[in-house]
């Protein structure tokens, strides 16, 4: 990647929500539901920060992530 195309992901909301998009996009997996907290976990760490990646999907963390949803 180029030194534009990585300050673009910094700096660019636009540009950087696309490219978020197209990485969901082209998963083999189809979104979870929007209300689905545990699937939206589990789609995140398998087809956006990968098995070997530093984020979690224990049950705190899905909790975490359900209270973000209902606010």
């Amino acid at each position: 990647m180029g030194a534009d195309r990585a300050a673009q992901l910094i700096g660019n909301l636009p540009y950087a929500c696309a490219m978020a998009r197209l990485k969901c996009h082209r998963a083999p997996d189809p979104l979870p539901a929007t209300d689905d907290a545990a699937g939206q976990c589990r789609f995140w760490k398998a087809n956006y920060n990968t098995a070997l990646g530093a984020g979690h999907t224990d049950p705190a963390h899905i909790a975490l992530f359900a209270q973000a949803i209902e606010a």
